[in-house]
């Protein structure tokens, strides 16, 4: 009798190994996924032909979502775009409180009469003279002062080798691979940087309030400078235009990194980079002018929000499970345009590793998504 009870009973554990192991291997085998379908995108379809670029080098994003490009990844001289990276070390640096007081030196008064003479864009200043580093933004980002860029560099701690240095490293900590900067104003033709990389810039930028209300200034009167006006036409030519940047340099050509608040649900902002434009800067204010009214007429968006179920997840044994994204995500697309869905699962993985890909026209999307909650005895089966 104890023999067959232990007969039996290795039998029995024999089964149940040989259960979990199939059980285990099934629970391991690829999931299918099914899409879960999407309506398309709000608004009537148009056949209308948006607005040419003005410049051959350009990058253009709504609501951090870019949306067109020409050469996005090439780095190309700044001019004085560079400042933009030269306000966000000056307002990131405790070394800068806005009311500090900056006086001017003989050197600086100097060193300013003679970029003057050289036809460079200059704040006339004094020895004995004194600013806030305020004021000293205001000349540098509005009238786009390059002697306002140096004399704020000099003041950094290790003067401004340290500071261009910090533009560096701050541009690396950033991920924006494609920027490079050799002076703080941009006259060097060693400032260079891609489309794409200032359109991440520009919003980061953006995102912090002083910022934002100092390149959206038209003019303010600043003592012993008077009142400076705004070289950013935009502002006044466009409605909802919240800056930023405009520059030039004989290699450089017409530079202008700008800003709009679209009428689009949200009022996401159309942020765009132009490089290289030749001629004045009046056609690319105008052109822009053109491509706001063709956004706010033909573009559209959906905000799909952390938590959406993009897809389901068909388990072994009868399980599903809902993948949702993990963060929210802005659609944008002509009017009516499909919104596609697709799994692709990741090569040679078992079980449900891959992602999802969105294709709203010729934008795709990658989101990431949550982790699935899994069923407690689906778990317990790929524990075997």
């Amino acid at each position: 009798m104890t023999r067959t009870l232990f007969r039996w009973l290795i039998a029995l554990v024999l089964l149940a190994v040989a259960a979990s192991l199939v059980v285990g291997r099934v629970a391991k085998a690829p999931a299918q996924v099914t899409p879960v379908p999407l309506a398309a995108l709000a608004g009537k379809r148009t056949s209308s032909t948006p607005p040419s670029f003005p410049t051959p080098r350009y990058a253009l994003a709504i609501g951090g979502t870019t949306i067109a490009q020409a050469q996005g990844g090439i780095p190309w001289p700044l001019a004085s775009l560079t400042k933009i990276m030269t306000a966000m070390i000056v307002l990131d640096s405790p070394n800068y409180p806005l009311g500090r007081t900056v006086t001017i030196t003989a050197q600086e008064q100097l060193q300013s009469r003679q970029e003057l003479a050289q036809g460079d864009s200059v704040m006339q200043v004094l020895a004995g003279q004194q600013y806030t580093v305020s004021e000293l933004l205001y000349a540098m980002m509005l009238p786009s002062a390059d002697n306002a860029a140096t004399i704020l560099a000099s003041i950094y701690p290790g003067g401004q080798s340290a500071f261009v240095a910090q533009m560096n490293a701050q541009a690396r900590a950033w991920g924006l691979r494609h920027l490079h900067f050799q002076d703080p104003s941009g006259l060097s033709p060693g400032d260079q940087g891609s489309p794409q990389d200032l359109l991440a810039l520009t919003e980061r930028a953006l995102a912090n309030p002083t910022f934002a209300r100092i390149v959206g200034t038209r003019e303010i009167f600043i003592p012993d400078l008077g009142t400076v006006t705004n070289l950013n036409q935009l502002l006044a030519l466009v409605p909802g235009t919240v800056g930023v940047k405009t520059g030039w340099t004989p290699q450089a050509g017409r530079n202008l990194d700008w800003a709009v608040r679209t009428t689009l649900p949200g009022h996401p902002l159309l942020v765009g980079v132009y490089l290289d434009g030749p001629g004045g800067f009046g056609p690319i204010f105008s052109s822009i002018r053109a491509l706001s009214t063709y956004i706010d007429q033909h573009e559209a968006t959906r905000l799909l929000p952390a938590g959406t179920v993009v897809a389901v997840a068909h388990l072994p044994f009868g399980f599903s499970v809902p993948l949702r994204l993990a963060g929210p995500l802005l659609l944008v697309g002509a009017k009516g345009s499909s919104v596609h869905l697709a799994w692709q699962r990741s090569a040679g993985r078992e079980g449900l590793p891959g992602r999802i890909t969105l294709t709203v026209g010729t934008e795709r999307y990658t989101p990431a998504l949550s982790p699935p909650a899994f069923p407690f005895l689906y778990r317990l089966a790929l524990f075997f």
